[in-house]
């Protein structure tokens, strides 16, 4: 699509760095000039008349990845708001992550009711007269990594409202944003479209994946034959049913103990991590240099053939096989096997959906994410053990089985990450005037009217200046 259009006739220098060249027409300037940018505050959670009962909208930091709010998750009360310094902010308005962890600093979402916010999120009411709303929420969202560059990635270094009243920003003439506007509306909603689908195949596709695995490690099917086993006795464990005759339960504390040899300094060992969809593996492969553990000193020693579970998430899925030597962090268990048996078929079985239910509910915790599998509770836990030649049978016939599901699954990954990258590039040539879509807008089909889906909390009655003053006092100066 973006090969289709055509550039401007007349470009010219922007003289900001981030925009490179821009159509002749176009102003660029501050960000301040036709906005009024401020924070909002968090009323004292010590004093609980601030909140109980709330009815003011209140917006913290995470909420910026809604991209589009409609209505508060939170609310204050009329006494909270008047004792700290948050402010309203008027539909039709943008919030900017100022802080937050991970990827929210520097996100951007855009607010289509009145609400307040704490002061971590830099409010941006542009001047109706002068901006549409949308064309500058896409233009920063398209700049997110220009605009975190301009502090550390640190959660300590934080932008400020003079780095976002600083921002160079386009300014095409209104009628103009509003074209591209919808033009990015009408696109990117159809390549979202191909994302879901994308996403959803992804979804069978891993259904299929486990459905395959299930069956293999539960006993369900001989992987030998791809029929049932000839005979099976109960197994005296309600939740796993009956069991091939010549398979034992166990007690995973029979199978496993802790491995707790604590690798010493400057041992030059790998970083290993554990995560949900892939298992064990080195942490310099997947996670950014930022995030990096400052030391792995005394950190634990990890064999090949060793399970690594992340305590907190063993029941999400956060347990498997290592086959590196390596360290890992003192927060996780690492079991170590200390019978004859074969690791990657229990990485297998303590994956599937039947023992994750059960890591749940031998997990110790108040509330979902404070959940933590211990190893006196872990090694309870009946477990399936079949004939060691059988595990390594099992675990042939799951890599082999899955070879091909496992291809479709990438293949589908790999396109879901072009569709995002060429949405990317498309918004970011549109709304910096690299093609001209004008005449492609127009032939969109046309919209009677604009309609929201607002939340039952989402609009106050209570009508609120618009401060046209202030829009007209920018729109003089420009």
């Amino acid at each position: 699509m973006i090969d289709e259009l055509g550039p401007y006739s007349a470009m010219k220098d922007s003289g900001a760095e981030w925009l490179g060249e821009v159509p002749v027409h176009w102003k660029v300037v501050k960000l301040r000039r036709y906005n009024q940018v401020f924070a909002g505050a968090t009323p004292s959670r010590a004093i609980p008349e601030y909140w109980d009962g709330g009815t003011i909208p209140w917006l913290a930091s995470g909420d910026v990845n809604l991209r589009r709010i409609i209505g508060a998750k939170q609310f204050i009360t009329q006494a909270g708001h008047t004792a700290s310094s948050t402010k309203w902010i008027r539909p039709r308005s943008l919030v900017l992550a100022l802080a937050g962890q991970g990827r929210t600093k520097g996100m951007v979402a855009t607010i289509e009711c009145w609400t307040t916010c704490n002061q971590s999120l830099a409010a941006i009411e542009p001047s109706p007269r002068m901006s549409d709303h949308n064309f500058l929420a896409y233009y920063l969202q398209s700049r997110y990594l220009d605009i975190r560059s301009l502090v550390g990635d640190g959660l300590r270094d934080g932008l400020n409202l003079e780095h976002v009243r600083a921002i160079p920003t386009p300014l095409p003439p209104l009628p103009e944003q509003t074209a591209i506007t919808r033009f990015l509306d009408h696109t990117t909603s159809k390549i979202e479209c191909y994302i879901r689908a994308k996403e959803k195949l992804i979804s069978l596709l891993e259904e299929q994946k486990q459905a395959i695995i299930h069956q293999a490690v539960t006993g369900q099917i001989d992987v030998r034959t791809g029929q049932p086993y000839p005979a099976y006795k109960p197994s005296g464990v309600e939740w796993l049913g009956n069991v091939p005759v010549n398979w034992e339960i166990q007690r995973a504390k029979r199978l496993f103990s802790l491995r707790t040899e604590k690798s010493g300094s400057a041992h030059g060992l790998e970083l290993l991590s554990i995560y949900t969809h892939i298992g064990v593996r080195p942490r310099k492969d997947l996670e950014e240099k930022g995030n990096k553990a400052s030391t792995t000193d005394d950190y634990w020693i990890v064999k090949p053939g060793d399970l690594i579970t992340n305590k907190l998430l063993a029941w999400m899925g956060a347990i498997g096989v290592s086959h590196y030597y390596g360290v890992t962090s003192p927060a996780y268990d690492i079991l170590m096997p200390i019978v004859d048996l074969e690791s990657d078929y229990y990485h297998l079985l303590f994956r599937t959906p039947t023992y994750l239910q059960q890591f749940k509910q031998y997990s110790r915790g108040i509330m979902d994410m404070r959940l933590r599998l211990y190893f006196d509770q872990f090694g309870q836990i009946p477990v399936t053990v079949p004939r060691i030649e059988d595990q390594q049978a099992i675990v042939e016939f799951c890599d082999k089985s899955t070879i091909r599901v496992n291809d479709n699954i990438q293949r589908t990954i790999r396109q879901v990450d072009l569709l995002r990258e060429y949405r990317t590039r498309l918004i970011a040539d549109v709304i910096t005037g690299k093609v001209d879509v004008r005449e492609a807008a127009a032939e969109l089909p046309q919209i009677d009217s604009e309609t929201h889906e607002y939340g039952e909390n989402s609009i106050l009655s209570e009508p609120h200046s618009l401060n046209t003053r202030h829009d007209k006092e920018q729109e003089a100066r420009l």
